[in-house]
This record gives structure tokens, C-alpha cells and sequence, in this order.
């Protein structure tokens, strides 16, 4: 999946050791690049498969490997955040919804949190929408 966090130039990516150079001078992100806007991505689509059609093990299969992609791109710098990624896919792999729902409630609030830190332009303008329907 494109990422666009490497035209941004380092907003949602802290680091780029594990950022390629191709020909045409764009990034290649890498499974390891450690990106939080990657992270959401991921989040999201498990999030969709889980709520879904959870009992189909495809669909499982799908939640387990896009949180398992959380893990990779985060481990170095959201550590937290890997590590919860990586017991919300343990737990769906027991089929322990109920707790696994628990966690994925935390780890989306955890993710959203540092993409909006990493993306203040972004928490400016959902904030301004917000304030739009408030009034």
C-alpha cells in the first residue's frame, strides 16, 4: 500500500533508516520504516475486517497480519503501541473477541493520538470542523 507520510518529509516518519531511495527519487517505505500514519492505515483496515465478519477465519487472518504490520512499523519509536498492537492480534488469534475488542479501543485511541501529534495541521482542521458543527 502507497504511504504518503514520505512526502511529507519526516511528519508522521521519525525515522528513515529503513527508507529506500528508488530511481524516480521517491521512498520506498519498508515494512520496518517506522511511520505512524502507516500504523493508522493498518488500524483501519483491521479495525473493519474485525468488525465485520469477525468469525470468518479469513477475515481473522486479514485482522491478525495488518496488526502485525502495526508492530513492524512501530516498534522502535511508539513501543507502547507495538506492544498492544502485537497482544490485540494474540488475542484475536485465540478468538478472545471480547478482550481483543478492549484493546483495539485503546490501541485506536493510542494511534490516533500520535498521528494527530505528528500531524498538528490535521488535529487543526478536524478541530475547526467540529467547532463548525458546534455552533
Amino acid at each position: 500500500m502507497a504511504c504518503s507520510c514520505s512526502q511529507r518529509k519526516g511528519n508522521t516518519q521519525k525515522t528513515t533508516e529503513n527508507v529506500q531511495p528508488t530511481s524516480n527519487d521517491k521512498q520506498t517505505i519498508l515494512p520496518t520504516t517506522q511511520c505512524i500514519a502507516c500504523a493508522q492505515k493498518h488500524l483501519d483496515e483491521a479495525w473493519v475486517q474485525f468488525t465485520e465478519f469477525g468469525y470468518s477465519n479469513e477475515n481473522r487472518r486479514f485482522v491478525r497480519g495488518n496488526l502485525r504490520a502495526i508492530v513492524l512499523h512501530t516498534y522502535k519509536e511508539w513501543p507502547d503501541i507495538s506492544e498492544l498492537a502485537r497482544k490485540c492480534a494474540l488475542l484475536v488469534q485465540e478468538a478472545k473477541d471480547k478482550e481483543a475488542d478492549d484493546v483495539f479501543q485503546r490501541l485506536c485511541c493510542m494511534v490516533d493520538d500520535e498521528f494527530l501529534k505528528a500531524n498538528p495541521d490535521v488535529k487543526r482542521r478536524l478541530l475547526e470542523m467540529q467547532s463548525k458543527e458546534g455552533a
